[in-house]
């Protein structure tokens, strides 16, 4: 049985596979041989042969130890392992909200990283395979990569070169990283929600992975006419307790509008069909939220779709409670309910209420739009004589945000105390 999520999840903060770095496997010597350090004897003959699998970071020579220094030094600090069929990549960062950029060359050998304008590249040992699959605790600032071997068999060196280098916005490093602005994806995947609510994956066209920060979007493009119409979009994720694993596509919640620029033509998507997604924009920080003991989130519609990573976060991190407050039309409006409620019953620091502007005679929940009153049953009037205590999250159409700043501010809630993603 494998208790390692169980054991990531009771202790987020243990370093195990830095602790099993410095772990030798087998009999001492004054020096490392040349050949694998993970080696049995046989019992019929002298020379060694490869445990099948072995879960520990394979101890690095001389001349790698003194490549790991160096990029620890300017990368924060880099820990691996590796089993026969796969390699792992852990950082350790100094961010709560990192920017994470990884490519894979033609060749399946190079392997380039930007992470918080610092880019690495790796020439690997022996090719590998692409998606990677991603894990990022944001609690504790570790970023762990897994990449399939192409042949089944253990390493001597995670990698032959290292090279690392500053790299700005719309420039290419001496690592070869490219920054673009806009990248292909294509339809992976397309599913109804409700009656007007379809939840689409894309997926990259080459080799690529972007982390999208919490709270932060991408602009998603169409070529119209010769005319070039965009428009800004937050992926959304599973509602999950734990860290998430992320691999080469992002997944939206797009409400299609008949007289809409962008929604009609995502909402009609085929299979396969290709389009332009711009690199994580945003100025959101979880560090705004991190030193408070609640969060209410005022959503309508898909305002919603910022409100998830954040949800994510909050309860992954077990720092504060967190009051949903999502504002529809009518119950065939909700996106995510059973999904909602259900997380929402399975963790006691999440509240959610659902609010309906045109209830049926069968709803008991709460009614109405966005007042003063309303929201004053969830979020007290702020005293400056206290420090605060809450911070409020908005998103929805630009009114409903207006509206909402409004109240915030007749209950003398400052700019510091929320934060409005655009609708």
């Amino acid at each position: 049985m494998d208790a390692t999520e169980l054991f990531n999840k009771v202790h987020p903060w243990v370093n195990y596979e830095s602790i099993l770095q410095k772990c030798i496997v087998g009999k001492m010597g004054s020096s490392l041989p040349d050949e694998n350090p993970f080696v049995i004897p046989s019992k019929k003959s002298s020379e060694p042969k490869p445990l099948p699998s072995i879960n520990v970071p394979v101890k690095p020579f001389e001349n790698e130890k003194a490549s790991s220094n160096n990029v620890s030094k300017s990368f924060y600090s880099m820990d691996w392992f590796q089993q026969l069929n796969f390699i792992c990549f852990v950082f350790y960062l100094k961010s709560s909200c990192p920017k994470v950029l990884i490519t894979l060359n033609e060749n399946n050998t190079d392997l380039s990283l930007l992470i918080n304008e610092r880019s690495l590249l790796l020439h690997l040992e022996q090719p590998v395979k692409w998606p990677c699959q991603v894990k990022i605790n944001l609690n504790v600032g570790k970023l762990q990569l897994q990449l399939n071997k192409e042949e089944a068999k253990l390493w001597k060196h995670h990698s032959t070169k290292t090279s690392t280098n500053n790299i700005t916005s719309n420039s290419t490093s001496s690592v070869n990283i490219p920054v673009s602005k806009f990248n292909t994806m294509r339809l992976l995947h397309q599913e109804q929600v409700t009656h007007n609510v379809v939840l689409i994956t894309l997926e990259y066209t080459s080799p690529m992975f972007f982390y999208v920060p919490v709270g932060h979007h991408v602009f998603i493009k169409f070529i119209v006419n010769d005319v070039d119409i965009s428009k800004p979009y937050t992926p959304v994720e599973p509602l999950q307790a734990a860290p998430l694993s992320y691999s080469n596509t992002l997944t939206f919640l797009i409400k299609s509008y008949e007289d809409g620029l962008l929604s009609p033509l995502l909402c009609g998507l085929r299979e396969g069909q290709e389009l332009e997604v711009s690199s994580p924009e945003g100025k959101f920080d979880v560090g705004l939220i991190g030193k408070r003991n609640k969060l209410v989130l005022l959503a309508a519609g898909t305002g919603l779709t910022p409100m998830i990573p954040v949800i994510n976060w909050s309860i992954q991190s077990q720092r504060q409670s967190v009051q949903l407050v999502f504002f529809n039309r009518t119950e065939q409006d909700i996106i995510w309910r059973d999904q909602l409620d259900t997380f929402a019953s399975k963790n006691s620091k999440l509240s959610v209420d659902h609010v309906l502007s045109e209830p049926s005679s069968s709803w008991e929940g709460p009614c109405g739009r966005i007042s003063l009153d309303l929201l004053h049953k969830y979020v007290p009037t702020r005293s400056s004589d206290i420090p605060a205590d809450v911070f409020i999250c908005v998103c929805g159409p630009i009114g409903f945000n207006q509206t909402t700043e409004q109240y915030l501010s007749e209950l003398n809630y400052s700019q510091e105390d929320y934060f409005s993603f655009a609708g």
